[in-house]
């Protein structure tokens, strides 16, 4: 067991056990003089976690009824951790943890921080019956009214995008059920709105001049292939998907990442045990676009 701190840093990780026998954690992303900014990690279990345990690297994402929306656990305190927090290590902020911001403030560094932990896992279990009957209202619309979901927030959806770790050349697929475990541990709405997400940005990508298909073009062209390579794009995450979308000379036909494709129906599959019918309003299948490839 690691000891407690003198000082705190930012990239410092602590753990400290809740009063629902379930350990939590909180990561320090930014510090003015004696504040300092936290996000609540993804971790809660009966243990305390390892240093390396992936529910680190993610913030936990609330979405209780009794908050308007959604949001990530992330707040401001003030002064330093009890002695009840154990200190896990230190490491490097991502990218994407450094953008992350909060106005919300938690007072002083208390014993029982990551209540939200414990709120969100009690409403859920009061709002069992709901949630089922969420379920249940998108299947008796399969042959009806389509259902449809607005559009996830751009930096919710490109923040998971970045679990992919995309960064890299190649978007890591091993990666793919980090995504889905944790698309599957948000509601049944957030599922949906993520499909519709990734569907309207596949979309957006279907067009001739990123196909490469001009009058000079080779006859022959996969249209699977160039879904494919339009998911290796999404897979790199929001600046290259921005970059290639206005440049569309600079798309690669030769990158492929079709396993992006299947994310949501795992993580519907995982969340309840049930088989994904969710139609988004947009197809991303090649063609799909008529009015740009003038169909």
């Amino acid at each position: 067991m690691k000891k407690l701190k003198v000082d705190v840093n930012i990239g410092d990780l602590y753990a400290v056990k809740l009063p629902s026998d379930k350990w939590g954690a909180v990561k320090v992303l930014n510090r003015v003089d004696n504040s300092f900014l936290l996000f609540l990690t993804n971790y809660y279990e009966k243990e305390m976690p390892s240093p390396n345990h992936q529910s680190l690297r993610k913030a936990f994402y609330q979405s209780r009824g009794m908050i308007e929306g959604a949001e990530w656990s992330i707040f401001w305190v003030d002064g330093y951790p009890s002695k009840n927090y154990i200190w896990l290590g230190t490491e490097e902020i991502s990218k994407h943890e450094e953008e992350l911001k909060s106005n919300r403030y938690a007072g002083n560094w208390k014993d029982y921080l990551p209540m939200d932990l414990i709120y969100q896992e009690e409403w859920e279990r009061e709002n069992k019956d709901s949630l089922n009957l969420m379920i249940k209202e998108v299947k008796d619309n399969e042959n009806g009214d389509k259902l449809t979901y607005d559009h996830m927030d751009d930096a919710e959806f490109w923040g998971l995008i970045c679990l992919l770790d995309g960064g890299q050349h190649k978007p890591l697929k091993k990666n793919v059920g980090i995504l889905i475990k944790e698309l599957s541990e948000r509601t049944v709405e957030t599922i949906f709105a993520f499909e519709e997400t990734l569907s309207y940005k596949l979309f957006l990508l279907d067009t001739p001049t990123h196909a490469h298909q001009t009058t000079e073009a080779d006859s022959y062209f996969s249209p699977d292939q160039f879904l494919y390579a339009r998911c290796a794009v999404m897979a790199r995450g929001q600046a290259y998907f921005e970059r290639i979308l206005a440049n569309p000379s600079m798309l690669d036909l030769d990158l492929e990442f079709e396993e992006l494709l299947s994310v949501t129906t795992k993580a519907y599959k995982r969340k309840t045990k049930d088989n994904f019918s969710y139609t988004s309003t947009y197809d991303y299948e090649t063609f799909s676009n008529k009015q740009a490839w003038g169909l």
